[in-house]
């Protein structure tokens, strides 16, 4: 899924990523001689980017949510909003075709909320296991979401069974 994704990035674009497996891996495709600026909220994905020379990496500090390995509370909120990126990737953990996307916490919820409200492309990469699922916390509606990427089996499921859409599926 990750290779999907990466080709679309532009030197000098400035990503912002939240956690999540399939996240770290995009930043694990990034070319290493072209240069990006980094926002991310993901220990494990800023671990990995430390060793990119040409990535301005900038860690959102709060309190860090263990079961995720990303920061919460009001620290990123705010620098959250402070940011304009050209993307916004966002980890999920369910994709519903009525109720979009969601969570099982309620601070992450908000973050994941934060980052898609401050613009530009905005992305979700979800596995089949996490497609037609719903938790309780809401963080965005289909309609807000620019880009789909997921599994290539899933590709035609999607575009046959959640329509209409708006947003690309990669």
């Amino acid at each position: 899924m990750a290779a999907k994704l990466v080709p679309l990035f532009n030197e000098g674009d400035v990503i912002l990523i939240d956690g999540g497996t399939s996240n770290l891996e995009v930043m694990r495709q990034l070319p290493k001689d072209k240069h990006f600026t980094i926002y991310t909220n993901c220990l494990p994905i800023a671990s990995e980017l430390s060793g990119y020379p040409k990535v301005d990496l900038v860690l959102l500090g709060g309190t860090v949510f263990p079961s995720s390995q990303t920061t919460v509370g009001v620290s990123v909120f705010q620098m959250v909003q402070s940011i304009y990126p050209d993307w916004v990737i966002v980890g999920v953990s369910d994709l519903h075709p009525q109720k979009g996307l969601t969570t099982s916490d309620r601070e992450e919820a908000i973050i994941k909320r934060c980052m898609i409200k401050q613009g530009g492309k905005r992305v979700v990469l979800a596995t089949g296991e996490k497609l037609n699922t719903a938790r309780n916390y809401h963080v965005a509606s289909l309609a807000e979401i620019d880009y789909i990427v997921t599994e290539n089996s899933k590709v035609d499921y999607i575009k046959q069974h959640w329509t209409p859409y708006t947003y690309q599926i990669l």
